[in-house]
Formats: C-alpha cells, sequence, structure tokens
C-alpha cells in the first residue's frame, strides 16, 4: 500500500470522490501545512500555513498515482495556490508528496496541465 495526500478544497467532497475510486484503500481527512516554496507542496521546513487536505491510502497494483493525480486536477481549480473565493485560505489546492517518484508524477502533470491550457484548442 501507498499513500498520497492531496488539499482541494474543503475536504468533505475530495474525501468522497477519492473513496469511490477503485483501488483506494482509506480515505483520511487532516490539516496539513503548507509551504512557501511551490504549489507543489513536499516535505520542506518553512510552515506557511495549513490546508484541508486527504490523505489517501491506495494499492498501486489497482490504481496508479497518475490516476489518482487526474482526480486531484478534476477536484480543485488548476494551479490555484489562494483561497477560494471567501471561503478562507485553508480551502487551497496542494499536493503533498511522499516519496520522490510522487514529486516527480505531480511536477509533471501540473507542466502538462498548464501546457494544455496554454496551448490553443483547433475548432
Amino acid at each position: 500500500m501507498q499513500k498520497a495526500t492531496f488539499a482541494a478544497g474543503c475536504f468533505w467532497g475530495v474525501e468522497a470522490t477519492f473513496r469511490q475510486m477503485p483501488g483506494v484503500i482509506s480515505t483520511a481527512s487532516a490539516t496539513r501545512w503548507e509551504y512557501r516554496e511551490s504549489n507543489l507542496q513536499g516535505r520542506l521546513h518553512r510552515p506557511h500555513r495549513h490546508a484541508e487536505a486527504v490523505e489517501v491510502e491506495f494499492d498501486p497494483a489497482k490504481v496508479r498515482y497518475e490516476d489518482l493525480l487526474k482526480v486531484f486536477w478534476k477536484t480543485t481549480t488548476p494551479l490555484s495556490s489562494t483561497a477560494r473565493a471567501g471561503l478562507g485560505t485553508q480551502y487551497r489546492s496542494a499536493i503533498f508528496f511522499h516519496t520522490s517518484e510522487q514529486q516527480t508524477a505531480a511536477q509533471a502533470s501540473k507542466e502538462s496541465l498548464e501546457k494544455a491550457r496554454a496551448t490553443p484548442s483547433r475548432s
């Protein structure tokens, strides 16, 4: 089993979304400290403020971390590290990675999303 942690607004809805995914063993809401250095948060040293987060325990043989990332990007305001309008800074988005592999995958998914948003669609 592996763990992944995501902040994507109020954790109740986010937790329910992840809980429904095949391969997810359990979910738990938590408060995680967010750090100043990056929108993709890791185990850095200077806590800035907390964010409502969901810790997801998953079976990597049944669901890939990249699939969890896809759900994360669909359930959050992409690329926003600021507060939800009028709701407070604890509802901002962040990815808290547990391994260097998760960090690499999270960064790649963010860059892919940024590139897709920057490329005009052809109609």
